[in-house]
C-alpha cells in the first residue's frame, strides 16, 4: 500500500505510514465482501478484491467490483484469474442481477483485466 505505482492508479493515495496500512487491513478483515489474493505456496497476500453495492442500477440487485494487486505481480494473469472466479461466485452464489466495474482512465493494466 506504500507503493506509489499502485495507489494512484487505483484511485487512492499511497500510504505513508504503517499505521494507516494497519487500519486499512483491519477494515478489510472485518468486511465480508472483500477477499485477499494470496499466493498459497508462499502464504503471501498480494492483493485484494472487493464488492460493494452499486446504487446506480435502479431495481436491480447490483454490485460493483474493485481490485488491486502488488506491482511485482502485474501482467502475470493473477488478477484476471481471480476476477473470473469472483464473477462466477457473484452470479451463481449471490444471485446478483448485474456486476459493474470501471478503471481509472490511465490504468491500462486494469483495463486489460476488464477486457
Amino acid at each position: 500500500m506504500g507503493n506509489p505505482n499502485v495507489g494512484p492508479v487505483g484511485g487512492w493515495e499511497t500510504h505513508t505510514c504503517i499505521e494507516t496500512s494497519k487500519e486499512v487491513l483491519e477494515s478489510y478483515i472485518e468486511d465480508d465482501n472483500r477477499w485477499a489474493i494470496e499466493l498459497k505456496e508462499e502464504g503471501k497476500v498480494i492483493g485484494s478484491i472487493m464488492l460493494y453495492p452499486d446504487e446506480n442500477r435502479g431495481r436491480y440487485y447490483a454490485k460493483s467490483i474493485n481490485y488491486y494487486l502488488s506491482e511485482e505481480y502485474w501482467n502475470k494473469g493473477y488478477m484476471t484469474e481471480d476476477i473470473k472466479r469472483v464473477i462466477t461466485y457473484v452470479f451463481e452464489e449471490m444471485n446478483i442481477d448485474l456486476l459493474s466495474a470501471f478503471h481509472i482512465p490511465n490504468n491500462s493494466n486494469s483495463k486489460r483485466v476488464l477486457e
